[in-house]
């Protein structure tokens, strides 16, 4: 699995996590870095997060006949990508978001992560963690991309 990080702390934490191997995008070219990480074949699978033009990069690195999932973008820019380009690669573009959900849906789907969460199936350990009090603080950490993991706004 390739990550993409912006600065070398993020990039660490992406090793810590699992990758193994990590383009920081602050230092090396995205497209040119996984296209040599797999051997000018191009990544099989792009999950995207974050937009903008990270996301264009890991579109251009897309191999033949890939997917690339776009789920939000935390760069506050959407990915800018042509139907023909996905046509002259047949590159699969989708779309996950979880809407249309009926609010019965959502409070499974929560509880369901909740217990997973419990057995310890999910590791937050690498998140940051505020208080409800501190939830401008939470959101100008998010805005000026410090975020590792998840930021968890606590209600309690």
């Amino acid at each position: 699995m390739i990550a993409a990080a912006g600065g070398a702390q993020k990039a660490a934490f992406c090793k810590s996590i699992g990758a193994d191997d990590v383009v920081d995008r602050r230092e090396r070219d995205i497209t040119e870095a996984a296209l040599a990480l797999t051997g000018g074949k191009g990544v099989s699978v792009v999950f995207d997060t974050v937009g903008g033009k990270a996301a264009r990069a890991a579109f251009k690195a897309t191999g033949f006949e890939g997917r690339f999932v776009v789920i939000g973008y935390a760069s506050g820019d959407w990915a800018r990508i042509a139907l023909e380009e996905t046509v002259m690669k047949n590159i699969s573009l989708l779309g996950a978001m979880p809407v249309g959900w009926t609010a019965d849906q959502v409070l499974e789907a929560h509880q369901d992560l909740i217990k997973h969460w419990q057995e310890g199936a999910i590791d937050l350990s690498n998140s940051q963690i505020f208080d409800f009090d501190d939830a401008v603080t939470a959101a100008t950490h998010i805005a000026d991309g410090k975020v590792e993991g998840k930021v968890i706004v606590r209600m309690k």
